[in-house]
């Protein structure tokens, strides 16, 4: 999540050659008697009076009048906001950690937090677990399902599909928290939301079953939108931030521009947000390095991930020992925004489980970064932690600018 501001960085420069020209005839004047002064010596008279002092004439021609001011450059001052997990080797998550427990370099260079503060769904944190974070909030956990259905390219997906359903389903009844906040999201050929953001585990079971066939819920027309949760005023909404009617699916007709509008949906919730992807992987471009990104679309995509605070777990739907090129995409997805990418799955339901505790308890440090105001492109970053039994993941870097 990036916050920017901009400034003006000016140098104003004066002439130079006029500050020579001045200093040299002053002291010409000093040194040599004008006509008047000749005079005076002459003339006990004159001596009496008082005496004028001589002003050369050209000094007022070669003054600067009014100089004009140089801008030298802009500069932008963007707010780098990292989320990180952090747990040790068995899994759980570590509070109390403060910003002399982080070390984080952007491109190499050192770079100095100015916050740091630990988020959880706990609201009752010890004041032992408190200590020397900066920080401390609560809230709910976001999380939201979204089943990818690229049949075309593997027709077993169906049945993995229904499985991932049976699993997501088993999860919602029996460990899902009363304060969790999940949404359900599908695409085949357009976005579509079966269930908006809510708590309400009925309807996020019948969601489920409706996204693994596919069913179209209608569009995001607001006369035609899924049930909700009879809360739904209490909490964000999907759909109010999505395009409405015939032009959802016009601007959701490529899986990236559909995972972007998620993304520019959830930006306004200040918190991390998990997004449990269930695919095969996603279009590219295929060398013969293996897959790569459409610099088309794949840019923008991470950017507003990386803006939303949105960590993307995909949780591949190939069959067991099944490897394929667009498991390339998944991995790269899941590095870019925080995530961690699972193939190979056995156990869906499991994956949740464990996916939702690492993110019961999250850190976002905070810093300066500054780069030319025009300039846009991508900045690593790296994250670590002074105590080297511990672990952290967190995405590796940013987009910045206006591009």
């Amino acid at each position: 999540m990036l916050h920017s501001l901009s400034f003006v960085l000016a140098v104003f420069l004066l002439g130079s050659t006029a500050s020579k020209s001045i200093a040299q005839e002053t002291e010409k004047a000093k040194l040599v008697p004008s006509p008047k002064e000749e005079a005076e010596k002459e003339s006990p008279v004159a001596a009496e009076l008082p005496a004028t002092e001589a002003k050369p004439e050209s000094l007022d021609a070669e003054l600067p009048q009014n100089p004009e001011p140089t801008l030298v450059e802009e500069i932008a001052v963007t707010e780098v906001l990292l989320d990180a997990l952090v747990s040790d080797r068995k899994g759980n998550v570590i509070v109390g950690l403060g910003r002399d427990d982080f070390v984080v370099k952007e491109e190499g260079r050192e770079v100095e937090l100015s916050s740091v503060t630990f988020y959880s769904h706990r609201a009752d944190l010890t004041l032992e677990e408190k200590s020397g974070t900066t920080q401390v909030g609560s809230g709910p956990r976001f999380l939201i399902f979204f089943l990818h259905d690229n049949s075309r390219n593997d027709t077993t997906q169906h049945a993995r599909l229904r499985l991932v359903a049976r699993d997501a389903e088993d999860w919602i009844r029996k460990k899902m928290l009363p304060t969790d906040v999940v949404a359900v999201l599908s695409y085949d050929f357009k976005l579509k939301v079966h269930a908006d953001f809510t708590r309400d585990r009925d309807l996020l079971v019948t969601a489920l079953r409706r996204a693994q066939i596919g069913k179209d819920p209608g569009g995001n027309w607001p006369s035609r939108r899924p049930e909700t949760d009879p809360l739904a005023d209490e909490l964000p909404s999907l759909l109010e931030k999505m395009p409405t009617g015939k032009a959802l699916r016009k601007e959701s007709s490529r899986f990236q521009d559909a995972l972007r509008l998620v993304a520019q949906a959830t930006r306004p919730i200040q918190a991390r947000k998990t997004l449990f992807l269930f695919s095969q992987g996603f279009e590219g471009t295929i060398s013969a390095g293996g897959w790569r990104p459409d610099l088309r679309f794949y840019p923008q995509m991470m950017q507003a991930l990386n803006d939303a605070n949105l960590a993307v777990y995909p949780l591949d739907l190939s069959r067991i020992g099944v490897s394929h090129s667009l498991g390339d995409s998944l991995g790269l997805l899941a590095h870019d925004t925080g995530g961690y990418y699972y193939e190979n799955v056995t156990s869906y339901g499991n994956l949740v489980e464990v996916i939702s505790d690492q993110n019961s308890g999250y850190y976002l440090l905070s810093y300066r970064s500054e780069s030319p105001a025009e300039e846009s492109g991508y900045r690593k970053v790296e994250v670590r932690l002074k105590n080297p039994e511990l672990r952290i993941s967190g995405r590796q870097g940013f987009f910045y600018g206006k591009d």
